[in-house]
């Protein structure tokens, strides 16, 4: 990436410090992500929402894809079977349906049963494991505009899309490579980024319009881990005890904002033996000593 120039800004959020705002030029190449990656998956039917596309298969043009042509995608052993209005158009390795920009196909998952969902671009699909393997090959800020609404929430305020879409921003392009090693970038669930397709709540490209090509960086310009979360339940934690490298602005603070909110209590159970096996490894605690082991099973943490 070209970077353009250095705003120095310090933007202070709910949970982190952070050390500055940057434009980057980011050109509008396209990012891979797995959907409904969390699902195994049989049959899925496709039609055009918007414009026009081409079916690839196999790398070879095998037809149009038209608004009321109606695609059935299925596996068979290892490849994709595909109808076009209810007749056999094919069996093949891998399946894309390619477009001209602004382009829209409606996605409905029939085996497992899903709601159907509007996707952006391109989508291809292939079987991984004996099930339907479905990448979406969007536009970055298309993909952060569906990440931004999924990640905040619908009807939310303008400078909170804002923020949001910054950070979600930061994060693709830092962990871009997070899955090449499975054929794609990033998946859709929240081990990288959720994210269900184009945002229903059109205000939100405007806020993607707003913050183009802004990133988060440190003090010495790389890119952030721009961690979010749900919620802290009232207190953030400093990122060597989460993933065990320590940062400058992923620092432990008091956070009474998600005190008020949703999920800021949570309760999680286990064997006390587990619990003694943790402190042991992770903390090389004394458990074997009787003092040590009592204090350790009976204790009452006012805060975190």
């Amino acid at each position: 990436m070209k970077r353009l120039k250095h705003i120095v800004l310090i933007l202070v959020l709910s949970f982190i410090c952070l050390g500055g705002l940057t434009s980057f030029y980011v050109p509008a190449e396209s990012i891979q992500i797995r959907v409904f990656s969390h699902l195994k998956i049989n049959e899925a039917h496709l039609s055009v929402y918007l414009g026009t596309y081409k079916v690839y298969a196999d790398g070879v043009l095998v037809s149009p894809c038209n608004p009321g042509m109606d695609f059935k995608l299925s596996v068979k052993n290892d490849s994709v079977e595909v109808y076009k209005n209810g007749e056999l158009l094919g069996v093949y390795q891998y399946v894309k349906f390619t477009s001209d920009s602004g382009c829209e196909l409606k996605l409905k998952l029939s085996n497992p049963d899903r709601k159907p969902r509007v996707y952006q671009d391109d989508l291809g699909f292939g079987t991984s494991e004996g099930f339907l393997k479905i990448i979406n090959d969007v536009v970055l800020d298309n993909y952060i505009a569906g990440v931004t609404e999924a990640e905040a929430g619908s009807r939310s305020a303008m400078e909170f899309y804002k923020v949001q879409a910054i950070l979600a921003r930061t994060f693709a392009l830092a962990h871009v490579t997070k899955h090449s090693l499975e054929g794609y970038s990033l998946c859709d669930q929240v081990h990288c980024q959720a994210y269900y397709g184009k945002p229903k709540d059109q205000t939100i490209f405007k806020a993607l319009e707003d913050t183009k090509g802004k990133v988060v960086v440190d003090e010495n310009l790389n890119l952030i881990t721009a961690a979010f979360h749900s919620n802290s339940g009232g207190q953030t934690a400093n990122s060597e005890d989460v993933w065990g490298s320590k940062t400058t602005y992923l620092r432990s603070i008091p956070d009474s904002f998600s005190i008020q909110m949703p999920n800021a209590r949570w309760q999680r159970k286990m064997l006390a033996e587990d619990w003694l096996s943790y402190l042991k490894i992770k903390h090389n605690f004394p458990v074997d000593d009787k003092e040590a082991r009592e204090l350790a099973l009976n204790f009452k943490q006012e805060n975190r």
